[in-house]
């Protein structure tokens, strides 16, 4: 990120199922302000989607998708917020054909 970025999404469409996969996201030092819940309303405005992320598990990936620091709690909040659906499941001990579950 530049020094004028206050955030960073990065956003992959699912090849496995209807939506998109949050890949990357990353905010400075305003957190708790309300500007990622509005950049990801903003994604589902445009794009029409619903919004998944790999479940909090602490395994590192290699994609890049593994939540981090206080992205466990952001996505959480989110999801209670009903504005990510759900988890990406193909890291799920049953290896879900679908590739997400929705949590709704």
């Amino acid at each position: 990120m530049n020094g004028n970025q206050v955030c960073e999404f990065e956003f992959q469409e699912l090849k496995y199922g209807n939506g998109y996969k949050i890949m990357r996201m990353f905010t400075n030092e305003r957190k708790n302000t309300g500007i990622g819940s509005a950049a990801l309303e903003y994604f589902i405005d445009v794009y029409f989607g619903p919004l998944y992320t790999s479940p909090h598990d602490d395994l590192v990936r290699d994609d890049g998708s593994h939540l981090t620091e206080v992205a466990p709690s952001f996505v959480m909040h989110m999801q209670a917020k009903v504005i990510i659906a759900g988890n990406d499941s193909r890291f799920d001990d049953d290896n879900s054909e679908n590739g997400f579950l929705d949590l709704h």
